[in-house]
This record gives C-alpha cells, sequence and structure tokens, in this order.
C-alpha cells in the first residue's frame, strides 16, 4: 500500500493464492528480469511519484526478505511495514492502522504489488483528482465474450460487455472515505476497495488504464510479464 502527504499506501507484497505461492519467498521477489524484481519495479516507479510513505504489507515470514530488497535500492520515502491479515480487505486495513499510526494522509492509494506495470503518470492523475474529493480505480475495457454459467458449465446467457471493466490498481481514494468504508463495512468476501467505497454510496470513477498493467498470479503471467519488461526496457 502508498501513503503520503497526498498520501498513499502501497499494498506491496500481499501473497495470495497462486501458483506462484511459496511459503518461504514472496512471489513479488520473482524476477523480471537479471536483479530486478516485481517488488523492486513496483518500488522503483513509486520512487518516481509525489508520494511520500509507503506502507509495505506483507507476511511476516516474508518482510526480511523485503528489506533486504529494499536494501539495494535509492528510496527516499518512509517506508513502513505491516502484517499481512487473512485476507485482502483484513490487509489493507492493517495497513491503514500502521498508516494512521504514523502519519495523517489527505488522499490514500491501495495498489497489488503484483502488477509492477501500472502508469505512473495515471497514478499522479488520480492523486490530484482524489485530492478534490474524487474515488478512482485502474481499470481496463473487457474485450473478451463474456457467458454466464450455472454450476453445471451450462451458458444461461452472453454477458453484453459495452459497459463492463476488469478493475485493477493502483485504486485511490480520500483518506475520509476509505477509512469509513472500512470502519463501516462486513470485510468478508470482499473483492476490492471500491466496492467497500461503493456501499457507502460514494461515487467510485473508473480510470482507463492500459491492458499491460497485468496482474502476475500464474506461471504463464510472468512469463508474459518478462516480455512486457524486455520490450518497454
Amino acid at each position: 500500500m502508498c501513503a503520503g502527504e497526498s498520501s498513499r499506501m502501497f499494498s506491496g507484497a500481499r501473497d495470495h493464492g497462486t501458483n506462484l505461492r511459496s511459503s518461504t519467498t514472496s512471489k513479488v521477489l520473482l524476477e523480471l528480469s537479471p536483479g530486478i524484481t516485481i517488488f523492486s519495479e513496483n518500488i522503483r516507479k513509486l520512487e518516481s511519484t509525489s508520494i511520500q510513505h509507503l506502507v509495505i504489507v506483507c507476511r511476516d515470514e516474508h518482510r526480511a526478505q523485503l528489506q533486504d530488497e529494499l536494501a539495494k535500492l535509492d528510496i527516499n520515502k518512509n517506508i513502513l511495514f505491516s502484517t499481512g491479515g487473512s485476507s485482502r480487505a483484513e490487509s489493507v486495513k492493517n495497513g491503514l492502522k500502521t498508516l494512521f499510526a504514523n502519519s495523517e494522509p489527505e488522499v490514500i492509494a491501495v495498489h497489488d504489488g503484483a502488477r509492477p506495470f501500472f502508469s505512473v503518470e495515471l497514478l499522479e492523475k488520480a492523486i490530484i483528482k482524489a485530492q478534490i474529493g474524487e474515488s478512482l480505480v485502474f481499470a481496463s475495457k473487457i474485450t473478451s465474450t463474456i457467458k454466464e454459467s450455472d454450476s453445471e458449465l451450462s451458458i444461461l446467457r452472453t454477458v453484453p460487455r459495452s459497459n463492463l471493466w476488469e478493475v485493477q490498481t493502483p485504486q485511490v481514494f480520500p483518506t475520509k472515505i476509505l477509512f469509513a468504508a472500512y470502519e463501516n463495512s462486513n470485510l468478508n468476501n470482499v473483492n476490492d476497495d471500491s466496492e467497500l467505497v461503493e456501499r457507502l454510496g460514494v461515487k467510485v470513477t473508473l480510470l482507463e488504464s492500459p491492458r499491460d498493467n497485468i496482474k502476475i498470479t500464474l506461471p504463464e503471467d510472468l512469463a508474459v510479464a518478462k516480455y512486457l519488461f524486455s520490450t518497454q526496457n
């Protein structure tokens, strides 16, 4: 998670159940290129933004590994660590507590550390809009045909896709809105932060983000990520 003066929180090392998951090593320490990890690429990009504070939410057993990785980087941000919870929402809530104990942010951005290809320019745009009260999430238009099925995998209908979006991160909110969302909602079965904000009746705006802002979850995702990194650098 990232946080700062116009503050943000960076959920940079939260591991959810995936085929890349390891009990001993965080998946964000997998390499995109020799010497460049998913984690270090996220941190490098965040270092170039107006963000001032980073709260890294991770498992306790991964903290030392991530601290070692940070020591290799030239970072001028205030970096804090928080322990991950049993779910994404619980992890974010833990990160918020760590942030509020150390800072009084105006704006918070929540980011999944498995997405190292987010647009810095788009994040800065979101920060500016959040400073005037808007809530925003990165997203890309769905271009594939979507089918709804029953429990036996029989197709029930074809879902019109003209207004369907795949939500990404970062997700950026005025602090008071995100705080209220986490204080006043049941965190069971929550998909993302914007869902909690929606429950407050607050308008959330989509920011169209490139489709290459992929989440690295499966081994084939890592292969694609390595290719993307090689073409962008």
